[in-house]
């Protein structure tokens, strides 16, 4: 994992049902325009645009439920219209100025 900023990854359902995001500032922090992307073997596979009503609320984290298990989505959760974020590759989250933000590297150990 790796972050330029307040916004971090927190980690990733192993199934590949959903992958949360927090906010480790102080802060309030308007998500419009940022985009997770999930890259796999270098190309960019899956991703989410966020709106202006997603806030990344200080101390708090944010999951984005892939459509395959919005079953499972709580309230607050975003679900997402890609069916799975897939249980390898790599997250990339990118500000409204595609400015690298935050990374995570997913790798399957057998």
């Amino acid at each position: 994992k790796s972050a330029r900023g307040d916004i971090r990854f927190e980690g990733c359902d192993a199934s590949g049902g959903w992958v949360a995001i927090k906010n480790n500032g102080s802060k309030v922090i308007n998500m419009k325009g940022w985009t997770l992307k999930k890259v796999i073997n270098g190309v960019d596979k899956y991703s989410y645009t966020f709106t202006a009503e997603n806030n990344a609320q200080p101390g708090k984290e944010m999951r984005l439920v892939a459509s395959g298990m919005k079953d499972e989505a709580t309230y607050g959760d975003i679900t997402v219209e890609n069916f799975t974020w897939a249980p390898t590759g790599k997250f990339v989250l990118v500000d409204d100025k595609s400015a690298e933000k935050a990374t995570m590297d997913i790798k399957i150990d057998n």
